[in-house]
């Protein structure tokens, strides 16, 4: 496996170069890297196996969760191309070899640079369905299993729109809408509720610094109801109810912040002093 951060002057090039590596190849997509998965032989996903698989591990499973793949259904969905759509995307592409390693040049240049925007809509016309590479169609609850692949392929679509904005968009811009139409799409799409939470949960501190604290409060408790997961989102709701002098909401805030595994000291003053 291979990670490529998105970066317009070498995205083709690089995909192109591992493409030469590996028999069989696949590209998958989380946030703004590409994962190049190569083999020997042809690919393909078991739904059913895998899930056995994933709930078997109870640390595998865990890793996971962190990272908001919390089901095989969102994991499935971060599939993106196959070798076919591999071949058209990096067409031309100049590969890197060793006699010729212009990537370790550019590099250090691409640091700063902002144009993972301009990738993501190069990207787009590439983008394939999970079920090319999903093989259990034998299997009895097999139209379950695609109407579920098939759903959640469709919000990450749109979750595509609302990456586009966030990655391309200003400061205080709203990209947060177009992954709520994802939620509309799939309330289980975990990668739009990830998206939603981060930006409010960054909108309602910027607003907790300009002592804006109601439109904070507004972010912050809308991040909760898409992610009551995220320790983080919980621990700067207390810092907002402590803003506005409602200790005992504030307190709630931090105690669930502390039972999802937070350890901000904080949290940990200000529930340790009213024990």
């Amino acid at each position: 496996m291979k990670k490529i951060p998105i970066r317009r002057r070498c995205s083709r090039q690089l995909v192109g170069s591992f493409e030469l590596i590996a028999f069989m190849v696949s590209v998958w997509f989380i946030n703004a890297d590409m994962f190049f998965i190569g083999s020997r032989t042809p690919q393909s996903v078991h739904y059913s196996a895998l899930q056995k698989s994933i709930d078997s591990n109870p640390v595998l499973k865990e890793g996971l969760e962190n990272v908001y793949l919390r089901d095989t259904t969102e994991l499935l969905a971060t599939f993106f191309m196959t070798r076919e759509n591999i071949e058209s995307f990096t067409q031309e592409a100049k590969p890197m070899t060793d006699d010729l390693p212009w990537a370790e040049f550019l590099a250090p240049k691409m640091i700063y640079s902002r144009n993972v925007q301009d990738v993501l809509i190069a990207l787009e016309e590439y983008r394939q369905s999970p079920l090319d590479i999903v093989s259990d169609v034998d299997e009895p609850d097999w139209n379950a299993i695609e109407s579920r692949i098939q759903l959640r392929h469709q919000a990450h679509m749109q979750d595509y729109q609302g990456l586009k904005e966030y990655y391309g968009g200003m400061m205080m811009a709203s990209p947060e809408n177009q992954f709520r139409k994802s939620l509309e799409i799939d309330p289980n799409d975990y990668n739009a509720q990830y998206y939603i939470s981060e930006i409010l949960l960054n909108k309602g501190r910027i607003f907790l610094d300009w002592e804006e604290t109601d439109k904070a409060l507004q972010m912050l408790l809308e991040a909760r109801e898409h992610a009551p997961y995220r320790s983080d989102v919980h621990k700067t709701l207390g810092d907002a109810y402590t803003a506005v002098g409602n200790p005992e909401s504030a307190r709630v805030s931090y105690l669930e912040h502390l039972r999802l595994g937070g350890t901000d000291p904080v949290a940990l003053d200000r529930t340790s002093t009213q024990d």
